[in-house]
């Protein structure tokens, strides 16, 4: 595959199914069984019939990872999969201020997991909350005083002052 020349420095592959795709097991099952073991992989499923122990159970065996949601990292229906050593969280509100992106440090340091990969939607102040987020993460502390910058507001077309 060509994207094994990103080496160390890729992460999980992505699989989004449409929300009128219903579960299958008989077509995960052979889905999975042909992707490479030595890749990380997860799964975004939008229907709700995807939301069965038995879907959760093929993806444990074959260490594949579900997508983690900001509802799911708030409420208490989030359980990890065991058989992964990484969760793949995706944030797709149109704006965070500084206590949404507290709150989902908080929660993403209560995952248990050896590595976490945290995606931002496509917005213009995602550059800005992913730095956030990872200083946050990194520094295990507040996040500093941001005399002068601006907190980007996409939805709004003004900014506020940070």
């Amino acid at each position: 595959m060509r994207s094994e020349a990103l080496g160390e420095t890729l992460g999980p592959s992505l699989f989004q199914l449409p929300p009128n795709f219903k579960y299958q097991p008989d077509l995960l099952t052979a889905f999975l069984k042909k992707l490479p073991t030595q890749r990380k992989f997860a799964f975004e499923f939008r229907h709700p019939s995807w939301s069965v122990p038995d879907a959760a159970a093929l993806l444990e065996e074959y260490g594949v990872a579900t997508v983690l949601t900001e509802a799911e990292l708030s409420g208490a229906s989030f359980t990890s999969n065991r058989a992964t050593d990484f969760v793949y969280v995706r944030l797709r509100r149109t704006h965070h201020s500084r206590s949404t992106l507290e709150a989902l440090a908080t929660a993403i340091e209560a995952i248990q997991a050896r590595e976490k990969f945290v995606y931002f939607r496509h917005e213009v102040g995602a550059p800005f909350w992913a730095a956030q987020l990872k200083w946050r993460l990194d520094k295990k502390g507040p996040f500093p005083d941001q005399r002068g910058f601006v907190w980007p507001d996409p939805s709004s077309g003004d900014e506020e002052q940070g």
